[in-house]
């Protein structure tokens, strides 16, 4: 399975990890991994090898395409909260898999860009209303977000509607 921008930057974001730290440890240079995530060069076939390694052994698991939805990543193994609404993880891989900023993000969920950061860094717990709405535009803008069933949780485009 090939390596999209969308799950790399998904896999950051549960991962809690910048650039610089995947760049490190795949050892590649920054700009090409901001040059692969935001589309603007697809780097060779060793750098994109060495960007999915490295965040494989950071804790992540790549999940194909198929019929149930588009590429995605999640958490390697579970966690202990298996409740029903996403985490700040989950919430953060979303937004960065969407290829949104925390003010798009903050604009289309109707809250200030200071709270959706604050609960990215964990210096705020959402409410239950902020966390819907948080989900909702996420949703809306194509992610699904994966439940910790056999594995961590995680994010993945949705299945895309079959043309007909």
């Amino acid at each position: 399975m090939k390596l999209t921008p969308e799950q790399s930057r998904a896999a950051r974001g549960l991962l809690k990890l910048p650039r610089s730290a995947v760049s490190k440890s795949a050892h590649i240079g920054v700009m090409t991994l901001i040059e692969f995530e935001s589309r603007a060069r697809t780097p060779t076939y060793n750098n994109r090898k060495a960007i999915r390694e490295a965040l494989e052994a950071a804790g992540v698991e790549f999940i194909a395409a198929d019929a149930s939805g588009g590429p995605g990543a999640r958490l390697r193994t579970a966690q202990a909260d298996t409740s029903a609404a996403p985490s700040l993880e989950q919430v953060r891989a979303g937004r960065m898999m969407a290829g949104l900023s925390q003010q798009q993000l903050a604009d289309a969920a109707g809250l200030g860009r200071s709270t959706v950061a604050d609960y990215e860094r964990g210096a705020r717990t959402p409410n239950a209303e902020n966390l819907a709405t948080l989900r909702k535009t996420l949703e809306d803008a194509g992610i699904a977000f994966i439940a910790a069933n056999g594995g961590g949780p995680g994010v993945r485009r949705k299945a895309e509607p079959e043309a007909g």
